[in-house]
């Protein structure tokens, strides 16, 4: 063999050998990340957990509070109804907050108790990552009695 022909065989098995430890390095970083954290992706959540539940929540306590605005402001003038639709609101929006809160601390648990049964050491919301993880969204949902 010719020195050119030594210098471009040794070149070649350089580069065959450092995307060869590329290629390992690689995969096994893929494998320990899928398997290291999951995803849960809080769209769906907040589609089949959260609106409904709010929803059902709320519908009751809204038409509470539409009755007593009709009763009250049957012969009230428009500043003294647009008062009192202010009160209104206001407690609707903080209930609508409070069971938010109570939802979100439900999804919470939901997802520590997944990661935990799948020894996961992380979980993100699916919007915030680009690649890699498991999505754990429906075993979320069926902790959270979701069908």
């Amino acid at each position: 063999m010719t020195q050119k022909g030594k210098v471009s065989f040794a070149a070649l098995l350089l580069v065959v050998a450092i995307i060869g430890v590329i290629g390992i390095r690689w995969g096994i970083s893929r494998a320990a990340a899928k398997d290291e954290f999951g995803l849960v992706d809080m769209q769906i959540i907040a589609e089949r957990y959260v609106q409904p539940t709010l929803i059902k929540e709320l519908e009751p306590e809204l038409k509470k509070l539409q009755e007593e605005f009709d009763e009250k402001t049957k012969d009230a003038t428009d500043e003294v109804k647009a008062e009192l639709f202010a009160t209104y609101q206001g407690r609707l929006n903080a209930k609508e907050q409070e069971l938010l809160e109570q939802l979100f601390s439900e999804v919470s648990a939901a997802a520590a108790q997944v990661k935990k049964e799948q020894g996961l050491r992380l979980v993100y919301d699916k919007a915030a990552v680009v690649a890699g993880g498991s999505d754990i969204t429906d075993q979320v949902l069926a902790k959270l009695q979701v069908k």
